[in-house]
């Protein structure tokens, strides 16, 4: 008699879960930084038929570069420099026949710029310097992580807000929230707390022109994080 009654109780409790009244809502949340530094990848390329002396020359001229942009005030943690990188150099003839010619060594400079006023003249200086390729400048902040996490917090007040508005237009109240996702949530699904996180980093680039404006100039825009969760929460009478 006892398992009947205790098996009763568990398919009672199963109907009410069964017949929970849900509002879900997408919240949608923003987050938007100046970025801490502008990142700076450039190489230094030399060839010679001899290996040792295409590597004596590249290091001359990685030595030349950091002599360059000592003036700039770089923190050591914000400099680095690549091993040596080494590839035979070939030709080939009318018949496809390889000839190897010499080599090349290359050595690859990344640099964290946090004065951004700074970038055209540190490009300049590394051009000088005798920087054989600088790579498009990349933006970025030291605490992404909190860029993200302050998105995410802004996504979730959104999504709060939408469903307090559709609770007062049924002229109900919205109770405990009942599941958190970044992906749409089916119906009826079994309490799931899941990542509630899903964001999108995006750089971008002013659109118009303004007074004094040069085309020419790197201006770097701010970094902004969008974050997207949805959210379903119970309904109170």
């Amino acid at each position: 008699m006892k398992y009947i009654v205790a098996l009763y109780l568990v398919f009672a409790a199963g109907m009410i879960h069964a017949q929970q009244s849900l509002i879900t809502v997408k919240g949608e949340g923003q987050a938007e930084i100046v970025p801490d530094f502008v990142e700076i990848t450039a190489t230094v390329y030399s060839e010679d038929k001899s290996v040792a002396l295409a590597k004596q020359r590249a290091d001359a001229q990685g030595r030349a570069v950091i002599e360059a942009i000592k003036r700039f005030k770089i923190a050591e943690r914000d400099l680095a420099f690549s091993g040596v990188a080494i590839r035979r150099k070939v030709e080939y003839d009318r018949n496809s026949n390889e000839k190897m010619v010499g080599f090349v060594v290359n050595r690859t400079l990344t640099v964290k710029l946090r004065k951004l006023t700074q970038y055209e003249v540190l490009i300049e200086a590394l051009s000088r310097a005798g920087i054989t390729e600088i790579r498009p400048p990349l933006t970025g902040v030291d605490d992404e992580h909190g860029l993200k996490i302050a998105a995410l917090r802004e996504a979730t007040r959104n999504a709060k807000g939408k469903a307090d508005e559709v609770a007062a237009g049924l002229g109900v109240r919205v109770g405990r929230p009942y599941e958190i996702g970044e992906e749409r949530l089916p119906t009826r699904q079994p309490v799931n707390l899941r990542r509630a996180q899903s964001e999108e980093v995006t750089q971008m680039r002013a659109a118009s022109p303004v007074a004094g404006y040069d085309p020419l100039l790197f201006v770097p825009e701010n970094i902004r994080v969008h974050a997207t969760v949805w959210v379903s929460f119970n309904i109170e009478p």
